[in-house]
């Protein structure tokens, strides 16, 4: 039986371990996500078989060493757990057609979903719906999931270069949990979810409005920021000098920076699915002021202290239509010389670019649904023989944060 846990939280700005009384926040649930996707462990031949499992019962897992915690039908463990099962001899993972197996360990769709959220106890696709919420494309931040009930359930955490989703998972595609990039396409049959702020919440910083006569103050450096222009109440800014050809008429969040003396400023945004948030950068509450405007990626350097302002905008297609929506904006600055922050005190440079801008869980309760339900699922009921070893290669995030622990 899987024992009642939280999952093991790693904030961004502090590398430590914790345990949160309440719901946890979006950083640290993301952070946690590449400890499961690139967790190294080994398999042994006992492992392959599992201790008191039954007859008919093989591993995918020949014995080796792999990357990423083994897909397991019903399993709901963090990656401490896993550990010890493994070392108990418990079985590496386990398929629909073997049930829910108290002699495996790993994740499934759903369990991985509930570790990363936190849950009290491990929620199934049919019942994830009783602590999230069905919401638009555009209202996605990362953490927030796709879900097709009673078949497999994904969590969006960002985009590719190319402008695909980032997705994670735990599924039969995989063999595990791993971070992939996928089709918009791919979502035709899911619908997005966010989970009750009792269970996750945004970090969105201040209750400051966004407009020009209340801005969202930046007070540090690095700065990240969680909020949604399709509640935004200020409209001011239509067009911008560094791309005055380019729509930005709908609703716009007014960050305001002090900067201590001159140096690069740069800024990030991360938009929703269908949300297309742009940033703008002015030395004055002007939009013939603008030093620079990206689409995505913002640098500017800076050749003065003084109040800046930077704008998050919508941007507006030709037929009219206001893609606003949630994003996470991320800015910092690196001075010519001293130390980086806001303080007080000053009044150029131009960057213009243009927009156009297989699985399955099983659930706590019941439902028994198949792991390989999804197009692309290249595994069957009997299994996919055993998995190449060393599949996959841990990322630099997960192996510095192991090496600071």
């Amino acid at each position: 039986m899987r024992r009642v846990i939280f999952a093991t939280a790693i904030a961004l700005t502090a590398v430590s371990l914790s345990t949160p009384a309440g719901a946890v926040e979006r950083d640290p649930m993301l952070a946690n996500a590449p400890f499961y996707e690139e967790h190294t462990w080994s398999c042994e031949e006992v492992n392959h078989w599992g201790t008191d499992c039954p007859s008919t019962y093989e591993s995918d897992f020949c014995p080796g060493s792999y990357v990423g915690i083994p897909y397991d039908w019903g399993g709901w463990v963090t990656y401490d757990e896993f550990d010890e099962d493994i070392a108990a001899g418990q079985g590496a993972g386990s398929h629909s057609s073997d049930g829910v197996l108290a002699c495996s360990t790993g994740l499934d769709c759903s369990g991985y979903v509930s570790i990363l959220w936190e849950t009290p106890w491990k929620y199934g696709t049919s019942t994830l719906p009783d602590i999230s919420d069905a919401i638009p494309t555009y209202d996605m931040w990362p953490g927030d999931v796709y879900n097709n009930y009673g078949s497999h359930v994904i969590m969006w955490v960002g985009k590719d270069a190319d402008g695909s989703a980032i997705i994670s998972e735990s599924s039969g595609t995989c063999n595990g949990v791993c971070r992939r990039s996928v089709e918009w396409s791919y979502f035709g049959s899911y619908t997005p979810r966010v989970a009750w702020d009792t269970y996750v919440q945004t970090a969105t910083v201040g209750t400051a409005a966004g407009t020009s006569a209340d801005p969202v103050v930046v007070d540090g450096f690095p700065f990240r920021d969680w909020r949604n222009t399709r509640l935004a109440t200020s409209d001011i800014f239509d067009a911008y000098s560094a791309a005055p050809d380019v729509d930005e008429s709908g609703p716009e969040v007014i960050y305001e920076l002090t900067l201590a003396g001159p140096g690069t400023l740069t800024a990030q945004v991360l938009d929703a699915p269908d949300a297309d948030i742009d940033l703008h950068l002015l030395s004055d509450l002007d939009a013939d002021a603008c030093l620079g405007r990206a689409h995505i990626d913002l640098e500017v350097e800076v050749d003065w202290a003084g109040t800046y302002y930077l704008v998050a905008d919508t941007w507006v297609g030709t037929d009219s239509t206001e893609y606003y929506g949630a994003y996470v904006l991320d800015i910092d600055f690196t001075p010519m010389s001293g130390d980086a922050g806001p303080l007080p005190d000053s009044g150029p440079d131009t960057d213009a670019d243009s927009d156009s801008d297989s699985d399955s869980d099983s659930d706590s309760d019941s439902d028994a649904d198949d792991e390989c339900d999804e197009p692309d699922c290249s595994c069957d009921d009997g299994g996919c023989g055993c998995a190449v070893a060393g599949h996959r290669t841990p990322g630099t995030l997960v192996t510095l944060l192991r090496a600071l622990l």
